[in-house]
């Protein structure tokens, strides 16, 4: 790639990069984790947008993913703390429950008049 389309890309991912803190400033986190993505897509070892792509993704409930790129920022930075730190707290937070699928069955007995009885009925004197 000669020396001027890789300014070109260089300049775009910067773009990209500061449209993304713009987003996450903004509250905007999902539009954030694309930009910072995208970054990353182009640009693999940028390590700062990696952590930022990261960040989003922990922020978006996605630990997995976030723990999957500061890895990989760790493996760039073996002494990168700020890394260490998410990484821990990835370790430490407990992934959503999966897609909620048909449930356990068909909930409490309706009992008399459909009034839930959430206790077994008094036995019959």
């Amino acid at each position: 790639m000669p020396l001027h389309g890789w300014l070109r890309l260089r300049g775009h991912a910067a773009a990209l990069f500061n449209d993304g803190l713009a987003a996450a400033r903004a509250g905007r986190t999902g539009t954030a984790r694309d930009r910072f993505a995208a970054v990353v897509h182009w640009h693999p070892h940028d390590t700062e947008a990696r952590s930022a792509l990261a960040l989003a993704a922990f922020e978006l409930g996605d630990v997995q993913e976030a723990a999957r790129q500061w890895e990989l920022v760790l493996e760039r930075r073996p002494h990168d703390q700020l890394a260490r730190h998410w990484l821990a707290s990835c370790a430490a937070t407990p992934d959503p429950d999966p897609a909620p699928g048909p449930g356990p069955g068909p909930g409490p007995d309706p009992g008399p008049g459909g009034v839930p009885r959430l206790s077994p009925a008094p036995p019959a004197v």
